[in-house]
């Protein structure tokens, strides 16, 4: 009976005991339009092999294209495809398969942001948005905010709260209620210090509007 107690007091310490990558850090650069790259910082005296990187929320396997550029360090670089979002990201690193390195990352740079419907009546108050990378990381991080104004009446909705419905990852919507004339809308996402873009609704003019990049500030 000790000889058991003591062999599951092994197994138990084995199991919660921490264990540390070999991966140290990670460095991301701004993503652009279809590409993420990062710079992979690793123990010189244990090479890596990052064969997948996983995500938490789309649940997206990517594989990576690697080049060592140091001893201790590979330059790696993962194709984006219209749901990948900031979240968290999961490596795989074969040559050390019981450890994993874990990051959130943010995708800064916004695309082919484009109006895909608005209010022509007083009974349509709803607007609908496309464009890449957008999405939310719930509940509360890298969450959107949309601020509207209205003959002088200000609106604010949030994908924190739901008042930002995104039907699938690459469109979401808001109900401005009755609305008449210009519609200023401002967006926000909360890892910035300013609106990620300004727009003015007027009339059929917003059928045209289509910013193919947004940048991070």
């Amino acid at each position: 009976m000790i000889q058991q107690h003591y062999l599951l007091f092994i197994i138990l310490n084995i199991l919660i005991s921490p264990t540390i990558s070999q991966i140290y850090d990670i460095d991301f650069e701004i993503n652009t339009h279809d590409e993420l790259k990062f710079n992979v910082m690793f123990d010189v005296t244990n090479p890596i092999n990052i064969t997948e990187i996983k995500t938490d929320i789309t649940n997206q396997s990517y594989i990576p294209s690697c080049v060592n550029i140091s001893l201790n360090s590979q330059l790696c670089t993962i194709q984006l495809n219209p749901t990948s979002q900031s979240e968290k990201y999961t490596f795989n690193d074969v040559n050390n398969p019981t450890t994993q390195f874990k990051k959130f990352v943010t995708l800064k740079n916004k695309f082919n942001l484009k109006i895909e419907s608005q209010p022509k009546t007083r009974n349509e108050t709803i607007i609908k948005f496309s464009g890449l990378y957008f999405q939310p990381y719930p509940p509360d991080f890298y969450y959107l905010t949309i601020t509207t104004t209205n003959l002088n009446i200000n609106k604010t909705f949030s994908s924190s709260d739901g008042k930002i419905k995104f039907t699938s990852p690459t469109t979401f919507q808001i109900d401005i209620g009755e609305s008449v004339g210009y519609i200023n809308i401002s967006m926000i996402e909360n890892t910035y210090l300013s609106p990620i873009c300004q727009l003015i609704i007027k009339d059929q003019l917003l059928n045209q509007l289509n910013l193919n990049q947004i940048k991070s500030q």
